[in-house]
């Protein structure tokens, strides 16, 4: 495909999307897109349609990559079924859609994409991979932990990567889950634990090299202490953003977080890999529409 200009206004409510960083407002370095509807779908629209303009193609798309977050199927803080369905119908209209997740200890990809029901949306899912299965190459990384390593083929071809988490917090602790720790799934190992000791080395080398297009945070339910032990909160809504480290910035401050105090943002922060400083972070949103996302999110 090639690289064009196009208005978000389309009945997708969004096509190719690298925002035009230079018109943002000077007094901010990032800016993230709030939604809250009545559905997910509803949700994301909103969303996707308050980004400002010019909506970019920067780089030719042959495939669309989602990358949602589920851990395990029976275990809450996965991305729900009608987030990802509602995502692939939006970014389906682009490029052939593929969905991606890698094995772990709990659970091989392929039973976490099919725990999810993801093969009752394949007439608009090209392909469900296992990331942990497919052709690996290897790729030069910014030598936080990794110099260079192998890495699946997929993730470097012209591609769209569309990083759509969920949010796990646990204020107590000043420790947040989203978008930045859902690209530790790009990793093909199965056994990921033996990188847990320098987890926010290694999730600065995959944000460095595969930096997502568009990150998408899902609220449909946020998980408040350990997947285990923790309380669910139902919020609702969708926050949008081109930089994954201010959507979780954005998102720390909701429930009351310094992000600055959560070590993945501020190590992301001062590599200058996203903006973590709330004050510099643009907000597109209603006033009411952020008023009740605030309200439901003091209830943690």
């Amino acid at each position: 495909m090639s690289s064009s200009c196009v208005s978000p206004q389309s009945s997708a409510r969004v096509q190719l999307k690298a925002l035009d960083m230079c018109c943002l407002d000077m007094a901010y370095g990032a800016q993230v897109s709030v939604g809250v509807g009545r559905t997910v779908k509803k949700s994301l629209d909103i969303a996707l349609s308050k980004m400002t303009s010019p909506l970019l193609a920067t780089k030719p798309v042959d495939q669309v990559i989602i990358k949602p977050s589920i851990l395990d199927p029976r275990l809450p803080g996965n991305s729900t079924k009608d987030m990802i369905q509602a995502v692939v119908r939006v970014f389906g209209s682009i490029a052939p859609v593929i969905v991606v997740e890698s094995d772990n200890p709990f659970r091989s990809a392929s039973e976490a994409l099919s725990g999810m029901g993801l093969e009752n949306i394949q007439g608009a899912i090209t392909r469900l991979v296992n990331l942990s299965e497919e052709d690996m190459i290897q790729v030069t990384m910014s030598e936080h932990v990794f110099t260079r390593r192998g890495m699946p083929r997929i993730l470097t071809e012209s591609s769209l990567l569309v990083n759509l988490s969920t949010l796990k917090v646990n204020p107590a602790r000043s420790s947040l889950s989203g978008s930045i720790k859902n690209l530790f799934g790009l990793l093909p190992e199965v056994d990921k634990k033996t990188y847990h000791d320098t987890l926010d080395g290694v999730l600065m080398d995959i944000l460095a090299t595969f930096p997502p297009d568009l990150s998408i945070m899902e609220l449909s339910s946020v998980l408040v202490g350990t997947r285990r032990k923790g309380t669910s909160i139902e919020v609702g809504g969708v926050v949008v953003g081109t930089d994954p480290v201010a959507t979780d910035a954005f998102c720390a401050s909701l429930f009351g977080m310094d992000p600055l105090k959560i070590s993945s943002i501020q190590k992301a922060y001062d590599l200058g890999l996203g903006e973590a400083v709330v004050d510099r972070i643009k907000v597109l949103a209603t006033d009411n529409q952020l008023a009740r996302l605030r309200e439901r999110c003091a209830l943690a």
